[in-house]
């Protein structure tokens, strides 16, 4: 078994700073004359789970000319939910707090926080430049009349009241989300049920959740046949979380499946919290289908393990190309020893990696492989 149990990078440049991240900015501080500390953030409003990507690299320093690599950056996310990280070398570590010119936080409860940077340099720190970030919850985000619960069973306690209810005896997970979609919407499945997908699961309008309802085990969508994305987002700010996804590895030759495949124009996206398993790709994005400029993809927390056949080649189980903000947080990527590639990203300006266990990568595969440009094009 081959095993990488952390990984922490950052490529950026400060003069893409403003180019990628023109939304918010804080700045100021006085503690440290030399350091002119700045941070920007994907957004400060936000419901739960609420993936911040929080960039300094516009920090400069009087001291160095290399404040990107010579600059302590510390983080501090102010939710204090006293969890530490599951995987990597920093288990056991506070999740709540972090360090490094570019840092990745998932608020997972309703809140008003202040999300806190601080810049040492080796004349001491400066004063921290804070941000507050205002985290809704997600019942209180999705009015009633725009969630959907599905059972198989019939059973729909721990369904948000008001909320629509369908049963299906049959469990068709793609009949379910594609023929209600639309803006604000957020479809929940009955824990402890297993449901299955024939054609690929389309979230093609805005702010869409896809979550779990019910105690017990995350709800299972499994493919009847090969789906180039179980799910496929294309569309802004979409959220899936607590959902047990399968590419169907045991019921059919599956080559070319991937579980989930952000495509289109999708300008956010979120997993968080979900087992992704037994596909060829469990996470891809491919060349010209990741929205442009402006783009976030987050992985956080999540379970990423099996394949297909034995013997098979080919699928990474995170392919990017290309990326732009890109953040893998806290996740389990084991292949049983199949595939290529654990993690392979290409033409990544805004990569954050930190807290992952990558093991059981196929024997002549790298663990994680990070690509720029080519073709003579400049990059930094």
């Amino acid at each position: 078994m081959k095993s990488l149990l952390v990984i922490i990078a950052a490529f950026s440049s400060q003069a893409l700073a403003a180019q990628f991240f023109p939304a918010l900015v804080a700045s100021g501080g006085v503690g440290n004359a030399n350091i002119t500390p700045s941070v920007a953030l994907n957004k400060t409003t936000c419901y739960a789970p609420c993936a911040i990507f929080a960039d300094a690299t516009g920090t400069t320093s009087t001291a160095t000319a290399r404040p990107f690599h010579d600059i302590r950056y510390k983080w501090d996310s102010g939710e204090e939910t006293g969890t530490t990280w599951d995987y990597g070398t920093g288990v056991n570590n506070d999740r709540d707090v972090g360090e490094g010119p570019i840092w990745q936080h998932t608020f997972a409860t309703a809140g008003t926080y202040s999300l806190c940077m601080t810049a040492q340099d080796n004349t001491g720190d400066d004063t921290p430049v804070c941000n507050t970030i205002t985290v809704s919850s997600a019942d209180s985000h999705f009015p009633t009349t725009s969630t959907y619960c599905i059972s198989k069973s019939g059973s729909f306690t721990g369904c948000p009241s008001g909320a629509t209810q369908v049963t299906d005896a049959g469990g068709d997970a793609d009949a379910f989300i594609n023929s209600r979609m639309g803006s604000g919407r957020r479809f929940l499945f009955k824990a402890d049920e297993t449901y299955l997908a024939s054609t690929v699961i389309t979230i093609t309008s805005n702010d869409v959740m896809v979550a779990a309802y019910g105690s017990g085990a995350q709800p299972s969508v499994t493919a009847t046949t090969r789906l180039y994305g179980v799910f496929q987002p294309d569309a802004d700010n979409v959220t899936i979380t607590g959902i047990d996804m399968s590419g169907g590895v045991s019921s059919f030759t599956n080559t070319d499946s991937v579980a989930i495949y952000p495509a289109g124009t999708f300008q956010e996206f979120l997993a968080y919290k979900n087992t992704i398993r037994d596909s060829e790709f469990l996470f891809k994005i491919t060349s010209g289908e990741n929205g442009g400029d402006g783009t976030y993809v987050f992985l956080v927390d999540n379970a990423m393990t099996g394949g297909w056949e034995t013997g098979a080649d080919g699928g990474s189980a995170i392919f990017m190309s290309p990326v732009h903000k890109f953040a893998a947080v806290g996740n389990l990527i084991d292949r049983d020893g199949l595939h290529e590639h654990g993690v392979r990203t290409q033409l990544c300006q805004y990569c954050f990696f930190n807290n992952n266990t990558i093991q059981d990568i196929a024997a002549t595969k790298a663990l994680l492989t990070i690509r720029g440009l080519d073709g003579g094009v400049s990059y930094s």
